[in-house]
């Protein structure tokens, strides 16, 4: 089984191998499940219908095809590939290797204004994983430099994690906002792994903003 993509980006040892990331922008037309497979030793892929909310599923074997609206994927189960798409927002993955529970999250200005982060963690949290010891790796996403927003967006997540440029011209810092509540939560500062990469400047990476492209990215984590 082959495919073509225009970013590729796998961690086999994800935490010392426990867990695998990977994250990709396919061709148009490209099988999704099947693209990950080809990334990835997994034995069910999960999507869900991402609607920019507050909203986290437990995903396990029985559900994993019929996952409904969430924007974070939460799971206990080895072998299932949690995902998210984007093409701009940013996409989070979380582990805590202790526990062995992952996550996978979607947040865009308006599920960080909603603290989807935040709900993953306590979600993880019920499950047994300890913030302390849980990892956070951030995926190719809009950078503040380019990301630039109107006022709604800024009172929505707060007055801190915007500025204004020299042209006058809003920016928000959706990571800035999302690696603070990961803290409040409790993560440690040394445990979040952040990205720089630009979506928006990035011919490689599919950026709705640029382009009002159809295509995402897929960044998604799979426990060994």
């Amino acid at each position: 089984m082959t495919t073509d993509f225009t970013y590729l980006d796998t961690d086999d040892n994800f935490c010392g191998g426990g867990a695998q990331t990977f994250c990709f922008a396919p061709q148009a037309n490209t099988d999704l499940r099947n693209a990950v497979r080809c990334v990835c030793q997994c034995s069910s892929v999960a999507f869900a219908e991402q609607v920019h909310s507050d909203i986290v599923v437990v995903v396990d074997h029985e559900n994993v095809n019929n996952l409904g609206r969430a924007d974070a994927l939460v799971t206990t189960e080895r072998g299932i590939a949690i995902c998210i798409r984007t093409a701009d927002c940013i996409p989070l993955l979380l582990f805590d290797p202790t526990t062995q529970i992952a996550a996978a999250i979607h947040s865009g200005w308006r599920g960080t204004a909603q603290r989807i982060t935040t709900n993953a963690v306590e979600c993880m949290k019920s499950l047994g994983a300890k913030p302390h010891n849980i990892f956070a790796r951030f995926g190719p996403h809009i950078q503040a430099v380019s990301y630039t927003v109107g006022t709604d967006v800024v009172e929505a997540i707060g007055n801190r994690f915007a500025y204004t440029d020299s042209n006058g011209l809003l920016h928000a810092c959706l990571q800035v906002a999302v690696v603070e509540q990961l803290m409040s939560s409790g993560l440690k500062k040394e445990n979040i792994e952040t990205c720089a990469t630009d979506t928006f400047a990035s011919d490689n990476l599919p950026s709705y903003r640029r382009t009002h492209t159809s295509l995402r990215m897929i960044t998604g984590i799979v426990i060994r």
